[in-house]
């Protein structure tokens, strides 16, 4: 097991060989990639010039925009098990930008984490013996408190630490009061269930798969 697991800002990181890369974009990036890939694999493309080049092919593409787009950066289209493609195609202004700032530095092993599976990514992490470093994602570089809160929680669990209880209820509550009146209650809701799936995404190249 490692001794590191920081928390960290994307701009400060210098990559480091054999380290793991956790981005933590709580609302919405990293549930939405979490949640599909129960059904799919997940292409994160770094901007929207991408989703363009990506239309036209045999899978469904989108981001945060819902116009001109077969599929949103939103959890709740993929939580019913029917959902089926190979691929989804999918960019976010925030946790799809920093996977590829990572990659873009040399980092050869970036996962995604939130509430639904922070258990099992600090878990994920404890059991490895390479050092971790946790980048919550923020908003258009902005800090935003769930996402340094659920780094938090994974950061303490793979410490070794149990959990609490009431951390996790403090970043629901605040992750109710700060969110934008657009957002949909029931895709905040989903988003700030906790401990719900074990499923950890991984990738090396931009494409998402199921860390096993």
């Amino acid at each position: 097991m490692s001794d590191t697991f920081e928390i960290v800002e994307v701009q400060d990181i210098d990559v480091e060989d054999n380290s793991i890369y956790v981005v933590v974009d709580t609302f919405v990036f990293s549930t939405t990639v979490t949640t599909a890939l129960d059904n799919s694999s997940i292409d994160a493309v770094h901007t929207y010039m991408d989703i363009e080049q990506l239309k036209g092919k045999s899978f469904p593409t989108g981001g945060e925009d819902p116009l001109d787009s077969s599929v949103m950066n939103s959890p709740l289209p993929f939580r019913n098990t029917e959902y089926e493609s190979d691929k989804v195609g999918l960019t976010s202004d925030n946790g799809a930008k920093r996977v590829h700032q990572l990659l873009n530095k040399g980092a050869d092993t970036v996962a995604l984490g939130c509430l639904r599976n922070a258990v099992s990514v600090g878990m994920k992490l404890r059991e490895d013996d390479r050092d971790a470093y946790i980048v919550p994602a923020d908003s258009h570089n902005t800090p935003v408190i769930e996402d340094y809160f659920a780094s938090m929680v994974i950061s303490n669990i793979s410490r070794g630490y149990e959990h609490n209880e009431n951390e996790v209820e403090t970043i629901r509550e605040k992750g109710r009061d700060c969110m934008d009146p657009d957002h949909r209650s029931d895709r905040l809701e989903f988003c700030l269930e906790f401990d719900k799936t074990d499923t950890i995404p991984l990738t090396s190249d931009g494409v998402f798969t199921s860390w096993d």
